[in-house]
């Protein structure tokens, strides 16, 4: 089985954080925008998130940083090259399986250009966005089919808030709990 072979983290105690516009929120759910799979994004950094906070909160002037424990999770270290080549090998697999059965041209492109980029391993120098953006929902099933909570990745930020970051991505939001919250001045 792939799992013995996969770098993994178990993520203890310490406190992860959320960045948002939205104040009072108690039940975490998946994020909008997906770039590296479907799920709640946390990250270990406190000043990208209070970056997202600021960003999400461009409408509403309420930039949030949550406080948030995932303990006892098991998240795929994707910062490990092995273990990024072990599960593009075999996401490689479910995409050319979508691609038979795929009828929408934009579908049929997406999924080639990820096939494509798998098989020149473009993860390995711009990481999974170009890879996952537009196969989120079916990549985080493949991680979950390989008995994991989520990953572990880093990403670049967006917007003005640009700034390499660990991103641990939860795919399902209930496992998150609320420790705490922090409306940013």
């Amino acid at each position: 089985m792939l799992k013995n072979n996969l770098v993994s983290i178990v993520r203890g105690i310490e406190p992860l954080y959320h960045g948002s516009g939205e104040l009072g929120i108690r039940v975490f759910r998946k994020a909008y925008d997906d770039t590296i799979g479907e799920g709640i994004y946390l990250t270990s950094d406190i000043e990208s998130a209070e970056g997202y906070a600021k960003l999400r909160s461009q409408n509403t002037k309420t930039p949030v940083v949550y406080s948030v424990s995932v303990d006892g999770l098991n998240f795929l270290d994707f910062r490990e090259i092995k273990t990024l080549d072990i599960v593009m090998a075999s996401f490689l697999e479910v995409l050319t399986d979508k691609l038979k059965h795929a009828k929408k041209w934009y579908v049929v492109a997406s999924t080639k250009k990820a096939i494509e980029d798998i098989r020149n391993k473009k993860y390995i120098k711009s990481g999974i966005k170009e890879i996952t953006f537009s196969h989120g929902d079916i990549f985080s099933r493949h991680i979950e089919s390989l008995g994991y909570d989520g990953l572990l990745a880093l990403e670049g930020g967006e917007g003005k808030y640009r700034k390499i970051h660990d991103s641990w991505v939860v795919h399902n939001p209930s496992k998150v709990n609320f420790i705490g919250e922090r409306k940013i001045v």
